[in-house]
């Protein structure tokens, strides 16, 4: 199987758990406000510890490394946020919280694919800077009004 295959089966199958996991969600009981803090706490949390293990590359050539670890901590993150019911009163907040994230991964998984097709490591990481700041202002928001500023990007 050729790298590009390999890639495009990876992509694949991340993309299908992520959704089997939202389906999966769909009838489980609602929480309360509480009960969503914490299990929402515990996915950023444990998602942080294994973001602070990535390393920073030194050189652009580590860009798509960098990135792919990143999309390999934020993809089960965000299939762990989807299995959380939010009440009626955090529903809106809590769905706008979940697009921030998907749209973060998408940007993410954007900029590795552009740096497989051989564009230029700095012009693409700085594309990808723009595009998640304002993703991020909103993410920050909503988590803020959510009351879980843990899940912030750092």
């Amino acid at each position: 199987m050729t790298g590009r295959r390999r890639r495009a089966l990876v992509a694949a199958v991340v993309v299908a758990l992520a959704l089997a996991a939202v389906v999966a969600g769909c009838g489980e009981s609602t929480l309360t406000g509480r009960q969503l803090r914490a299990g929402a706490t515990q996915a950023c949390r444990l998602a942080q510890r294994r973001t602070a293990r990535i390393r920073t590359p030194t050189m652009p050539a580590g860009g798509t490394a960098f990135l792919t670890q990143g999309i390999t901590v934020m993809t089960p993150e965000l299939v762990a946020l989807h299995r959380l019911r939010a009440p009626g009163n955090l529903s809106g907040d809590y769905r706008a919280a979940m697009q921030t994230v998907a749209d973060e991964l998408a940007r993410l998984n954007s900029t590795v694919r552009a740096l497989r097709a051989g564009n230029d490591p700095v012009a693409a990481i700085e594309t990808l800077q723009q595009q998640l700041a304002p993703i991020e202002a909103r993410a920050a928001d909503v988590w803020h009004a959510l009351g879980l500023a843990v899940c912030q990007s750092p």
